[in-house]
């Protein structure tokens, strides 16, 4: 199912794994899916090799040789 596999993303797809708390509601009979993870110190890697590193409440996307 779409929705388990969308709440299983950040575990799944992100290399370290993040734990985010998701909340479930209901908008204009649309299911809102809100995922909200703690800050992180570590870079993060996303399937697709993206590296993603936040600072302040932007993503700031890096490749893997500046990060060395």
């Amino acid at each position: 199912m779409f929705i388990s596999r969308s709440e299983r993303a950040p575990q799944n797809r992100v290399n370290p794994p993040l734990s985010p708390r998701i909340e479930k509601c209901w908008v204009d009979g649309k299911l809102i899916l809100i995922f909200e993870i703690d800050w992180s110190p570590k870079v993060h890697q996303i399937t697709d090799g993206r590296y993603l590193l936040r600072v302040v409440n932007n993503n700031k996307r890096s490749r893997a040789t500046l990060l060395i």
